[in-house]
């Protein structure tokens, strides 16, 4: 119970009271002589949310909750860093396709659902975003891992400012077993996810589900 009340105050950003959760959930776990395993994820847990209370941030990025007010920011967003991400790779079809009024649809809809987005901010601009959800079945594969990062991105410009990985930890708890997708061939991508845990479980899709672009599963 004190592992899910970290979890639920890490996905409410309070940082430092999640991080006395996962210590009293360790505490806890070691005096009962818990499944190593659990103990393993708790340590994990409060290292990684520890890590976050001091870790210096040369981007100066806030990191926090979308709202409907960002669809018009979100979907220009989006629209970039999949230009920057995949150019033409995803065809004309998909571009004449996904507008900017579309995304922008397309996020008013997604923050309909009630599922946390969350965004990073830089100088009072948005430059990337994130979100995890229940995992569903993709293409022909059923899911493995109940949580599933759905999506994360973030501008060009800002690689490798650690605003992806504050995204990755406040989207998907640190310690927390999940399953993503990924393009086949995006190598920076695929190195940043082996970084934070995730291996290829040996699953993949050819690009039918994924407009054209072969893809792979990663889990941890």
């Amino acid at each position: 119970m004190v592992q899910h009340l970290g979890k639920a105050l890490f996905a409410a950003g309070r940082i430092g009271d999640a991080a006395g959760a996962f210590r009293r959930a360790l505490e806890l776990r070691q005096a009962a002589g818990a499944d190593a395993e659990l103990i393993a994820s708790s340590q994990y847990a409060l290292d990684r949310t520890s890590a976050l209370l001091h870790r210096r941030d040369p981007s100066g990025a806030t990191i926090r909750q979308a709202d409907a007010s960002d669809a018009n920011s979100l979907a220009r967003i989006n629209r970039a860093t999949f230009r920057e991400t995949y150019g033409d790779r995803l065809g004309t079809a998909f571009w004449d396709r996904f507008t900017l009024d579309r995304a922008e649809e397309a996020w008013r809809t997604w923050h309909a659902d009630g599922a946390v987005r969350w965004v990073a901010l830089v100088a009072e601009e948005i430059v990337g975003f994130a979100f995890a959800r229940a995992s569903r079945p993709t293409g022909a594969h059923e899911p493995v891992r109940d949580v599933e990062l759905y999506s994360l991105y973030v501008l060009a410009a800002h690689h490798g400012s650690g605003v992806g990985q504050r995204l990755l930890d406040h989207a998907v708890l640190p310690g927390t077993p999940a399953q993503l997708w990924v393009a086949s061939d995006n190598p920076r991508a695929l190195r940043f996810y082996e970084r934070n845990g995730f291996r290829p479980d040996g699953v993949t899709d050819d690009g039918a589900t994924f407009n054209g672009l072969p893809a792979l599963r990663m889990v941890r």
